[in-house]
């Protein structure tokens, strides 16, 4: 899509941004995230996803899909998990 597509810019902006709005609004609350993360979240029951775009702290852009299935013991703490897999992406590259 970025690389072809003629509305990239208007695919972006149609990605939630985190705590603002849509599916990421109470989540991904690190400021870290804020202006470097756009994503779509997917759920059902014991499966959680986010694919998007992100952007490191060197300018780096880069894009991900995490796919978490099958597990047990609380979303939170999957979510929770995935998120400091993308922190670490942010900060590390």
């Amino acid at each position: 899509m970025k690389k072809n597509g003629r509305f990239f810019d208007e695919y972006l902006k149609s990605l939630p941004e985190p705590g603002n709005e849509g599916t990421l609004k109470n989540y991904f609350m690190d400021p870290v995230f804020k202006s470097r993360l756009w994503a779509k979240s997917g759920s059902m029951a014991r499966v959680r996803s986010y694919a998007g775009y992100v952007k490191t702290t060197s300018g780096k852009e880069m894009l991900f899909c995490i796919i978490v299935n099958n597990f047990n013991g609380s979303a939170r703490n999957v979510v929770s998990g995935i998120e400091e897999i993308i922190k670490e992406a942010i900060i590390n590259n």
